[in-house]
Parts: structure tokens; C-alpha cells; sequence
């Protein structure tokens, strides 16, 4: 194993125990002797989105995509930055160049989902969700919530419902599934009465 190569091993190591910052130095001192390390440009970029550091990580993945650019993940991961710096357009442009790349990327569906859903185009998340629950890898309850406050947005509170409830199958004691299940209830009773009084 080169040096550089050594260097980026241990900023993964670092980085999978908590040690964020000196991670991060590892992957810059690969950097120093390799420029064109593509795996030390994208685990620095993954390790500063954990800093919630989302302009540095989006350059990382920029210098990633500059070398190769043919890694779906990388753009997943360029337009996770871009959507946590409320570029939402522009998240979604990286979601639809790591599809074109390869349709079956698991992380995708998700992280176009919320994207849309910033966006309030509540029916493409929902689709996008969708989709995401057919892999079987995928965070389930995650999408459930994310689904049933889509469907909420759309006032369709019996389906969010249904939503939490799933999620809640997958993780009993997920908050924000209780949380948002709680507030569907008290729309859809709101609702209940407003045409009983109607």
C-alpha cells in the first residue's frame, strides 16, 4: 500500500470512530501526496457533511467529479450537500446524473424525495418514496415518515397515518413518526368536524 493510500485508510478509520477532525487531516495529508486521490477527495467530503461543514464537502465532491466523473454516489452525495444548503434544484440535478449513471442507487430515491418535498412537489416525493421502499436495503421507517409528511402536505391525513403506522412497525419508538402521526390525527379530527359543522 502506497503512502497516500495508508494515509486515506486512516481517515476512514478515524472517521468511523468519531474522530472527525483528525480524519479529516488524514485525508488532507494523502491529498498533499497524491492530488488525484478520488477516494481521499470523497472521505473527506463525507466526513465534513458529518461537521455539517456543507460548502467545504461540496467542494471535495467537486474535485471528486473533476477526476471521475461516473460515481453515482459522489453526486448523491454532492446533492446532499447541495440540498442541506437549500439548493434544491440544484440537489436534484445531481440526484438525476447519479440515475443516469445508475438507475438502481438506493440512496437516490430518498434524497430526490425531500428535495421535492422542499420543493413542494409533495406527488413526485411521494413517488420518489415509492420507490424507495421497493429495495430492500433501504431505511423503511425513514421513508414511511417521509412519505406520510408528504401526504399530510397533500391533506391526505388518513394515508399519512397509514404511513407512520408503518414506520412505527419498523422502529416502535421512533419520535418523529409518533410526533407527525399525532399531528395527522388532529387534522384529520379538525377536518371530521369542520364537515360535521358544515
Amino acid at each position: 500500500m502506497r503512502e497516500y493510500e495508508e494515509w486515506c485508510a486512516t481517515g476512514s478509520m478515524l472517521s468511523e470512530i468519531g474522530m472527525l477532525e483528525e480524519a479529516i487531516s488524514c485525508y488532507d495529508r494523502a491529498l498533499e501526496l497524491e492530488p488525484e486521490c478520488i477516494d481521499a477527495w470523497y472521505n473527506k467530503g463525507d466526513t465534513l457533511l458529518g461537521l455539517e461543514d456543507y460548502f467545504n464537502a461540496l467542494s471535495c465532491f467537486d474535485k471528486a467529479l473533476e477526476l471521475d466523473p461516473t460515481d453515482d454516489d459522489v453526486w448523491v452525495y454532492k446533492g446532499y450537500a447541495l440540498y442541506e444548503l437549500g439548493m434544491y434544484e440544484k440537489a436534484l440535478v445531481c440526484y438525476y446524473e447519479s440515475l443516469k449513471i445508475n438507475p438502481h442507487n438506493t440512496l437516490v430515491p430518498i434524497n430526490k424525495g425531500n428535495a421535492l418535498l422542499e420543493l413542494g412537489r409533495y406527488e413526485e416525493a411521494i413517488a420518489c418514496y415509492d420507490e424507495g421502499l421497493k429495495f430492500d436495503d433501504a431505511e423503511h421507517s425513514y421513508l414511511w415518515v417521509c412519505k406520510g409528511i408528504a401526504s399530510s402536505r397533500l391533506k391526505r391525513y388518513q394515508e399519512a397515518i397509514t404511513c407512520y403506522d408503518n414506520a412505527l412497525k419498523f422502529q416502535p419508538d421512533l419520535e418523529r413518526a409518533l410526533e407527525e402521526k399525532r399531528k395527522a390525527l388532529e387534522m384529520l379530527n379538525n377536518d371530521k368536524k369542520a364537515k360535521t359543522a358544515g
